[in-house]
């Protein structure tokens, strides 16, 4: 009268689809992670996308057709996709999130008012003067005009002692931390091998001989120039009696020094 029939089998992965619970089992969200990504690490390149895209369709359809419940099943789908974005994808938010949190509220951005020498060698010495280098603000980067990065000592908040470093051209130097950076003027970076000459300190050489007036010019890195001879008294003859330019100017390497003697 009856008509008996077979129950059917339900396997272990229906029975999680089909149980009634407030958020998807953790058993079925890894069955679908395993879906739409079966090796489980790796980011997802662009030609892949639209082969999760439909993954994520083909496993909605399913869950659906098994539960036969909209709100279930999107949940079950969002909270996969949710752990293979978060098992396929760099953790770049967090590293951001890292960077900024070492710049301090309280710190300000550098500045820089001087340096001194303008001019160096590589492998000298030079003094930057300005403000917000050190604590909250300390200063993390000094840079020479070419993009070389220079090894500094920070003395205080307001003194930076760089060393300049090969590859430095003639330009401004950049000191830099977490709030910004600033720069100084121009500095003149000296080519190996340069040597600045000497300046021409003129010497008072009145009273004496042409010849020791002459060997006393040289000395001072000068060169003697014209010698006008006038009449003079016998104390005087064949001695300067006087020169120009003016003892103690100060002019450049090899500059003339006229003189004037008795005769």
């Amino acid at each position: 009268m009856f008509k008996r029939f077979k129950q059917r089998r339900v396997s272990p992965l229906e029975s999680e689809l089909t149980a009634e619970r407030p958020e998807p089992s953790a058993r079925l969200v890894h069955s679908i992670v395993a879906l739409l990504n079966p090796r489980g690490t790796g980011s997802r390149a662009p030609r892949l996308r639209l082969g999760y895209a439909g993954a994520l369709t083909a496993a909605l359809v399913g869950v659906l057709a098994a539960t036969g419940g909209f709100a279930y099943a999107a949940s079950a789908v969002q909270r996969a996709a949710h752990a293979v974005h978060i098992t396929s994808s760099k953790p770049r938010v967090a590293a951001s999130a890292a960077v900024s949190s070492a710049c301090s509220q309280y710190a300000m951005a550098p500045v820089v008012t001087g340096v001194s020498p303008s001019t160096g060698k590589v492998g000298s010495t030079v003094t930057i003067t300005g403000s917000h280098f050190s604590g909250n603000s300390a200063v993390t980067s000094v840079t020479f005009s070419g993009g070389a990065s220079a090894s500094f000592t920070v003395v205080n908040d307001t003194t930076i002692k760089a060393t300049v470093p090969a590859g430095a051209q003639n330009g401004p130097i950049t000191v830099s931390n977490c709030k910004g950076s600033a720069s100084t003027g121009t500095f003149k970076v000296i080519p190996p091998g340069h040597h600045k000459k000497p300046k021409c300190d003129v010497p008072n050489v009145k009273g004496k001989s042409v010849g020791a007036a002459k060997s006393s010019i040289a000395r001072h890195h000068c060169k003697p120039g014209k010698i006008t001879k006038v009449n003079s008294s016998k104390r005087n003859k064949n001695r300067v009696i006087g020169e120009s330019p003016h003892p103690g100017k100060r002019l450049k390497n090899g500059a003339h020094v006229n003189l004037v003697v008795g005769k």
